[in-house]
């Protein structure tokens, strides 16, 4: 998460240069996002320390969503991303309590029903690519 938040990009480029001049697909699985407001009041008189975290993680959602605005130009028709909001309390990656584990399975569950026609159209891509586009396995 670090060096590559959304490695979606890498994957394509590697791809790209290990066979180049094959049509790809890119399939994008999101950990999940929290929206967490911070009230100005609260934050009025945070200092450096304070924004440290918060700073964090508005950096790293940014990298996410540029990688995903560019996968989105460069394969209009071939990309798909995948990403739930998370309720707070699901964000902890380290929460592996089966309550935890069971809000996060409904999530997801929820997400892929919600996103299922989008879902399916890029399955067929997959499984029946329009003449002339060969997909590479």
């Amino acid at each position: 998460g670090v060096f590559a938040n959304n490695p979606a990009m890498c994957a394509y480029v590697d791809a790209l240069t290990t066979a180049p001049g094959q049509p790809y697909a890119v399939l994008s699985l999101g950990t999940g996002s929290l929206i967490r407001q911070i009230p100005y009041d609260d934050a009025r008189n945070w200092g450096i320390a304070k924004w440290a975290k918060p700073l964090l993680e508005i950096v790293f959602d940014g990298v996410s969503s540029t990688v995903d605005h560019q996968l989105r130009q460069l394969l209009p028709d071939r990309y798909l991303r995948l990403q739930a909001t998370l309720e707070p309390g699901l964000e902890a990656m380290d929460d592996t309590s089966r309550r935890n584990l069971r809000a996060l399975r409904v999530t997801a569950e929820k997400l892929i029903a919600d996103r299922r026609p989008e879902l399916e159209q890029f399955l067929r891509l997959l499984v029946d690519p329009p003449a002339g586009l060969p997909l590479a396995a």
